[in-house]
This record gives C-alpha cells, structure tokens and sequence, in this order.
C-alpha cells in the first residue's frame, strides 16, 4: 500500500534513494494482520476484508505522519521527522479493543535501511 510508503533522499552527491514501508508487516496473535505488499494474503484477505488506504499526512514542519485501524482494533502508524543531515524514524502500534478482542500486537517488521542509511537515516 502506498501510505506505508516514504521516500528518502540521502544529502551526500549520487546518494539515490531509499524506499521505506514503515510498517512492513505487522503479526497479531490472529496471525499477519497487515502487510503492505499484496503478495501473501492476511487475515484480512482471508475474510475477504478491505482494507483502505490510508495517506501521510505532512505538518508545516515537513514532519510526515500516519496512523491506520484494522478491524479487530488494532491502531499503528508512523513518523518521519526531517533533520538537518537525515531523519528520525518512529512507529508505534497498540490495541483500542483488547480487553473485547484479545487481540494483539506480536511483532512489527519494516524494510530495512541499506548498511548506509540505518535508522537514523544518513
């Protein structure tokens, strides 16, 4: 999905870019709960439930956040917030029904920066 998606461009000549999902994929105690790739199905999918997409959001101060609900509860979403000489990455995820559902976060995963770009990218 494209709202998982964020562009980053390293400050140093030829530098390219790198493409993040922040998140990638996110477990539940359900199983995969969300992914942002279409390729392997998640329970969702499974139930034949839509999921839809949703956008970044950029403050004045070019800080680009997100956050998405599944339909058990579960909340995640992320931020990107520019520095001077890269950005700082942040994702967070809780549950809005858990003492209903039971449901849970288990394990997020991201697409990893490339060995020159780490987390605080460049």
């Amino acid at each position: 999905m494209r709202g998982t998606k964020v562009s980053l461009f390293p400050p140093w000549k030829d530098g390219g870019y790198v493409v993040l999902d922040l998140p990638e994929a996110i477990f539940s105690n359900l199983g995969l709960t969300y992914l942002a790739h279409t390729h392997i199905p998640t329970i969702w999918d499974n139930q034949s439930v839509i999921i839809d997409n949703v956008d970044w959001i950029r403050e004045p101060n070019g800080v680009l956040h997100s956050e998405w609900r599944v339909p058990n509860g579960i909340v995640f979403g992320a931020q990107v917030t520019p520095r001077t000489e890269g950005v700082d990455l942040a994702r967070k995820s809780h549950n809005l029904i858990e003492q209903r559902s039971g449901d849970s976060v288990r394990r997020l995963e991201n697409t990893e920066p490339n060995e020159n770009a780490p987390h605080r990218c460049f």
